[in-house]
């Protein structure tokens, strides 16, 4: 996974003294090519970005802008090479096509951000460019139990719902980061067995709903998971319970893997038969 840090992300909309534009002419259409080619060109006017058609713009966008990887808002090095930042330096008209782009097009990962990260991103970036934002992953909400038999969102949590509400205006997908729903499944087994299950999803929903523009809510689950009967109550609600293609045991390989395939299996008949008695120059060495 691609790793971005919401550092990096706030450099796009500063001014920078050297920028190199990094778009390969094997990645772009051959249209656009075209545009820029000397024929095309004549002697006293220039082909610039704003006078190639809309789609072809948005061509150029996508493949300096879009990557199938998350941005990570929490932690992890800021690749600049992978981007093409100089796109945010043209002009004021391209600057705001490809901020729409950037924001609109990628999705934002903050699965283990407090909410103090997630605030200073939206701080940093500005409520404009948080209003772009499509689609976020986020850790399903931690539990705290306020008294016997009745569970709430602990407090971390509720801050973080309630800074997506106000920011992310225009939030279409919320997805949920595959091991919170996995600890999430553990609270409700070992830490809360008294609170069922239809009632911790009707705590979420009532959190999740509030965001007016959300069209899809994903959960990412383990194969083995969530049975049968939480998949009905989770999918009841309009959610989609998204499995990977492995069980929570084939990530459980450190229990079961044995040290032998690495090292071999010792045996004291593989120890040489030195002794060091024998050795009649080993003194005169250790001497010398």
């Amino acid at each position: 996974m691609e790793v971005w840090h919401v550092t990096g992300v706030t450099n796009f909309h500063e001014p920078k003294v050297k920028t190199k534009t990094i778009i390969s002419s094997s990645r772009l259409n051959a249209n656009i090519l075209d545009s820029f080619h000397p024929s095309n060109i004549t002697k006293n006017r220039r082909t610039s970005l704003l006078s190639l058609p809309s789609e072809f713009r948005n061509k150029i966008y996508s493949l300096s802008m879009l990557y199938e990887a998350p941005m990570r808002l929490d932690s992890g090095p800021y690749r600049e090479e992978k981007l093409t930042p100089a796109l945010f330096n043209i002009n004021n008209t391209v600057h705001l096509e490809v901020t729409f782009m950037f924001y609109a097009g990628n999705c934002f990962e903050c699965s283990t951000a407090s909410y103090e990260t997630l605030a200073a991103f939206i701080g940093s970036n500005g409520s404009n460019n948080a209003s772009y934002i499509r689609h976020i992953i986020i850790a399903f909400p931690e539990l705290c139990r306020p008294q016997p038999g009745s569970i709430t969102i602990d407090e971390n949590s509720s801050a973080m719902l309630t800074a997506t509400q106000s920011a992310f205006v225009n939030l279409e997908t919320f997805t949920t980061f595959l091991f919170s729903t996995n600890a999430m499944i553990f609270d409700l087994e070992y830490d809360f067995p008294d609170v069922s299950v239809d009632g911790t999803l009707a705590v979420f929903y009532s959190s999740f709903r509030v965001i007016s523009s959300l069209q899809k809510f994903a959960v990412e689950t383990y194969n083995d998971s969530l049975s049968a009967q939480t998949v009905e109550m989770t999918e009841s609600r309009g959610w989609i319970a998204n499995a990977t293609g492995e069980t929570e045991n084939d990530l459980e390989w450190a229990e079961t893997r044995s040290f032998q395939g690495c090292y071999g299996e010792y045996s004291p008949d593989d120890e040489d038969d030195y002794d060091i008695d024998d050795d009649s120059g080993f003194w005169i060495r250790a001497a010398d």
